[in-house]
């Protein structure tokens, strides 16, 4: 016997799966928050360089090597 997915998702207290996807997605979020400010504690050229690409690695690379490709 199958349980349709609007059943086991539908909103209430007594939904399983809906509680443990609400927690599973706060506490991916906590992990993710603590995760980032350990990093930005820790390695604050590495935290600096989150959301900018590879663009902006493979720059600051080459500045370090000495050789700067456009």
């Amino acid at each position: 016997m199958s349980v349709p997915a609007s059943y086991l998702f539908a909103p209430g207290p007594y939904r399983a799966c809906t509680r443990a996807v609400k927690e599973a997605v706060v506490a991916a979020l906590v992990i993710g928050l603590v995760y980032g400010a350990v990093l930005r504690a820790t390695k604050p050229t590495v935290h600096a360089r989150i959301g900018l690409g590879n663009e902006a690695f493979q720059l600051e690379k080459a500045a370090e090597s000495g050789a700067v490709h456009h």
